[in-house]
Formats: C-alpha cells, sequence, structure tokens
C-alpha cells in the first residue's frame, strides 16, 4: 500500500465517470461517506490528494462537465477548499477518441495541495493539440494550442486574451475572481 503524503507530483488521466457503489470502497472518502454512489473521476482526485505532500502538484485529465455542470458544484467546493488551482486546460472534443474510443469533452487540471496562496490562475482553451481530434484514426498535424499555452503560462502572464495561430484562446484570472460555479476555461474567457 502507498502511504499518504508520499508524492511530490501527480500525473493522472483516471477512467471517467462511471460511479462507484460499493459501500466499502465509498466510505474510505469524504466525497463518497454520505452518498449512495460517486463517480470514479472525482474519487481519483480526492485519492491523489491524500497521496499529495503539502504542496504537491496533481496535473489530471477530468471530463469537463466536472468544472461546469451544477451537480457537481459540490465537488468545485471540495477543489476549491483543499487544493490551489494552478491551470484549467479545456480540450477539444473528441482529444481522446483515437486512444480509448471517448468522445468526452475533458480538460487538463493543474492543482496543488494547499500551498500558498496563488495571485492569478491560468486558463485555456484549446482549438488545435497537434493531431485531428474526432477521428478514430490517429492523424498528426502541425497545428497545436498546446505550445502556445506553456509559452503563455511561463512568459506572459497576461490578464488580457492571448489567440493562437489556430484559434486556441488563454488568459490569467485573478485568483480572488474564482468560484464554485464555474472553473473551466470557457467560462473565465468569456469575463
Amino acid at each position: 500500500e502507498i502511504e499518504d503524503n508520499s508524492f511530490n507530483l501527480i500525473l493522472t488521466n483516471p477512467p471517467f465517470s462511471f460511479p462507484i457503489k460499493n459501500r466499502k470502497v465509498l466510505d474510505q472518502f469524504e466525497l463518497g461517506k454520505n452518498n449512495p454512489s460517486e463517480q470514479i473521476d472525482i474519487l481519483y482526485v480526492e485519492k491523489c490528494y491524500n497521496l499529495l505532500k503539502e504542496g504537491g502538484l496533481l496535473g489530471i485529465v477530468l471530463p469537463e462537465g466536472l468544472l461546469n455542470l451544477k451537480r457537481f458544484e459540490y465537488f468545485r467546493k471540495y477543489i476549491l477548499k483543499k487544493f490551489t488551482i494552478v491551470a484549467s486546460i479545456s480540450l477539444p472534443s473528441g482529444a481522446f477518441l483515437q486512444f480509448g474510443q471517448s468522445n468526452s469533452k475533458t480538460c487538463i487540471i493543474f492543482i496543488s495541495k494547499r500551498e500558498e496562496d496563488r495571485d492569478k490562475v491560468f486558463f485555456a482553451d484549446a482549438v488545435e493539440i497537434g493531431y485531428v481530434c474526432g477521428k478514430k484514426q490517429y492523424l498528426r498535424n502541425n497545428s497545436n494550442d498546446l505550445n502556445f499555452f506553456l509559452d503563455n503560462y511561463l512568459n506572459k502572464k497576461s490578464e488580457e486574451i492571448l489567440t493562437t495561430p489556430f484559434g486556441g484562446r488563454s488568459i490569467y484570472v485573478n485568483y480572488k475572481k474564482l468560484n464554485e460555479k464555474r472553473l473551466d476555461a470557457k467560462y473565465y474567457l468569456m469575463q
């Protein structure tokens, strides 16, 4: 068994959106104790929180609905209470169709286990990610917003919307503007 508080960094892409109903499993989680079932990806986030050292970073692929659907507001409250949000990057629909037959709208969220407060959070909405999305066959292309996002994240720190040559957009948002209603990039890019 892996001890809690053991990792500085966790990068993961958990299974998406199937419910866990096993009472013994649910009772091991704060987010499962009082529920008849809970989504496995939500339980993964809590497990990762427990495994991270203080200040440790989690990069996790999640269904974007966890960051913007009303029924998951309790999950976003948990995220804001337990973690510091570093970045939220929306991926195009079908980004994982070639790799697991999932057409889910996904995002990558980078969150750290409650470290010092941050001034800003990086939000980005990718249009292109280096291959054609929504196709079962893997077809590479040279269009990739993610490279521009990395440069924007590391160097620009702009609170103005920056647009890539491929239509992806990114922005830094003041941390105090975050709320549990939405934590997805599209929301903050519309403000």
